[in-house]
């Protein structure tokens, strides 16, 4: 072994040892394994293997290729190992900025379940495309830098080759536009990320151009051991964007030397508990909470706006653009800077880059004479919604805001005098609900007997692209209530605990199965029972009609002796309950369809939420006769 193969073996080494410590970094704190912190994970890992493929480059040369030779078999498994982990660290380094630019798009509701299984379904399938082609075709053997690959200049080798060109070329457009559309104060949480992707970039396309050179040159070992070091080079550059992280290797630093316990608590309570005036922009160290502040921002927006649009300031502040379908409000600074005085919350405005104020904030309202005939019949003024969401208390509900997720994660926020929710909903649901839905839903619930969770108004907030709802909260005093969310289905509708019902668990919420367990049953007259049925039926029939699905129905047992009275409330005695459907904006949809079908497959025998509108509706109303008796 020469200086080059030297040189080589020390950087490679310390990229592997880089690599292992990324690995147990994440593996140690879990906090990095937040969305989508395990793409950026899985990421590490490929890179490890990278690193042993180019130990293999230096080693098994000089003690093995010469002697077993390019087609022997352990280079093929050699090189299916490398082809398969670079494949899938670039597939993944392409995940991530696909995934940051969704969340860009959609920063408060988020759908990133369904998302990371087409991630890994796409990353590896084509992976093991690439591995399986070459095994098939028989082009493993010697690459032109040495190394035991896909032997250059076959099919396999070139689908690999323009589609790293392809993935780095889209990785480069969605960087420029991540970068332009965070802004200056995120740069420190994305550069380390990004650098990583544009070290791996480099490395392709140098590794690529070193193998045209190789084949044109008149010393290939020296091209070869060109590559190795770059290639070692490259490792090291992408280890350490990861780990050189100040908040990282301080958390690591007290986690580990006893002498610094005292500052490792002190420091931790600064990290988790960020102070009032200066809690936007605490602690966003890691991409997972750069989309928790993204998120919190825009909530922030939109408590913001609605206590302006409820507040009735002065129209010459305020720019309101009234069309057919919705209303558009756009707000004077002015405006923001008075409600911050009177949040008492100075430094709301604390930077110069990232202001809940920004020019392009527009609040647009859905059906506004609708809604407001809603609130009107209802009982539910301007001046109260105003009242709710102006309430400094907000604030500290939203700080734990991430640890709150409804129906398929989207973000639900109750208002700290728990009077309303705000809610996070697709696109798609609100263009359902207002097309089909919200003519007879308005109708509807002008009776007495319904118990569909009033729904007051249906907003979008441009700056985040983000729909909500505002609703009333039917379980008000919830820690003095035992709250089940019931659809009538078995599968993954059960909290784990060991529940003593004697001695209920108030204020978590629990699911059909929990409910069964418990015992519980509604005991009421029986001309409160019959109107209280009948209300439910007709609500039910109503969601029906217009084939909605995956809608729950929400009972609470408050304790005995709890004084609580509104519309959704009942009393027999001194034991008070509380009824309420909700998540009524899921159509059955042939996608929805395609699920039944298949968790059928996987549950058989076994109650899914997914069913058919008419199937759904009965087994519901099942349930609420056995809850009812």
């Amino acid at each position: 072994m020469d200086a080059f193969d030297i040189v080589s073996a020390i950087l490679t080494t310390i990229s592997l040892l880089l690599s292992i410590f990324s690995i147990l970094i994440h593996l140690q704190f879990r906090r990095l394994l937040k969305p989508p912190g395990e793409l950026i994970f899985i990421q590490c890992i490929a890179q490890f293997f990278i690193d042993i493929h180019w130990y293999s480059s230096i080693f098994i040369w000089y003690y093995s290729y010469r002697q077993i030779g390019p087609k022997s078999s352990l280079c093929t498994f050699i090189g299916c190992i490398a082809v398969f982990f670079t494949s899938i660290s670039m597939n993944y380094l392409l995940a991530l900025c696909i995934e940051v630019t969704i969340k860009l798009h959609s920063r408060s509701y988020d759908n990133y379940a369904k998302r990371k299984v087409i991630y890994h379904l796409a990353s590896v399938s084509f992976a093991m495309f690439l591995v399986i082609r070459g095994i098939v075709c028989d082009e493993y053997g010697g690459s032109t830098i040495n190394t035991c690959s896909l032997i250059h200049g076959t099919t396999t080798s070139q689908i690999r080759q323009d589609s790293f060109y392809v993935e780095i070329g889209l990785m480069t457009i969605l960087i420029i536009y991540i970068m332009v559309k965070i802004g200056k104060i995120y740069s420190r949480v994305t550069f380390n990320y990004f650098l990583v992707i544009i070290s791996m970039s480099v490395l392709v396309i140098l590794t690529n151009v070193l193998k045209e050179i190789s084949e044109s040159t008149s010393d290939p070992d020296l091209t070869y051991k060109f590559a190795n070091i770059l290639g070692s080079a490259t490792g090291i550059a992408t280890g350490v964007a990861r780990a050189w992280n100040k908040n990282l290797l301080k958390m690591i630093y007290w986690k580990y030397f006893s002498w610094c316990r005292k500052k490792q608590k002190k420091f931790i309570h600064s990290a988790d508990q960020p102070s009032e005036d200066s809690f936007i922009n605490s602690n966003i160290y890691y991409l997972g909470d750069l989309f928790d502040s993204m998120t919190i921002k825009s909530l922030l927006q939109m408590l913001s706006v609605v206590s302006l649009r409820f507040k009735n300031p002065d129209p010459l502040s305020m720019n309101i653009e009234n069309e057919k379908c919705f209303d558009e409000y756009e707000f004077d600074d002015k405006l923001f800077k008075q409600l911050i005085e009177e949040y008492q919350m100075p430094r709301i405005k604390e930077s110069n880059y990232y202001t809940v104020y920004t020019p392009d904030l527009v609040l647009t309202e859905y059906k506004p004479k609708i809604f407001a005939k809603i609130r009107s019949i209802n009982g539910v003024s301007d001046e109260k919604i105003f009242r709710s969401f102006f309430i400094p208390d907000n604030l500290d509900n939203i700080k734990s805001l991430h640890t709150a997720k409804g129906r398929s994660n989207a973000k639900v926020f109750f208002t700290a005098d728990q009077e309303f929710v705000v809610k996070t909903i697709t696109r798609k649901e609100r263009k359902f609900f207002i097309r089909v839905v919200l003519k007879e839903y308005s109708e509807r619930i002008e009776k007495n007997n319904s118990y569909l969770v009033r729904i007051l108004g249906m907003y979008r907030l441009s700056s985040s692209g983000t729909d909500y709802i505002v609703m009333e909260n039917i379980v008000k005093q919830h820690n003095t209530a035992v709250i089940f969310d019931i659809k009538g289905s078995t599968v993954n509708r059960n909290v784990e605990g060991d529940f003593d019902y004697t001695n209920p668990p108030y204020g978590l919420l629990l699911k059909d199965l929990n409910l069964k367990a418990s015992g519980y049953k509604i005991r009421l007259p029986n001309d409160e029972k019959n109107n209280l049925i009948e209300g439910l039926f007709e609500d039910l029939q109503l969601l029906s009609k217009h084939e909605i699905i995956d809608y729950s129905l929400l009972v609470s047992f408050f304790k005995p002796n709890t004084e609580i009275k509104s519309r959704y409330t009942l009393t027999n005695y001194k034991q008070t309950y509380a009824f309420g459907i909700i998540d009524y904006m899921q159509s059955f949809t042939v996608a929805k369809a395609s699920e039944r079908c298949l968790k059928k497959i996987f549950h058989r025998g076994k109650q899914i939420s997914v069913e058919s509108p008419d199937f759904y509706k009965e087994r519901l109303e099942e349930e609420i006769k056995i809850l009812i008796p």
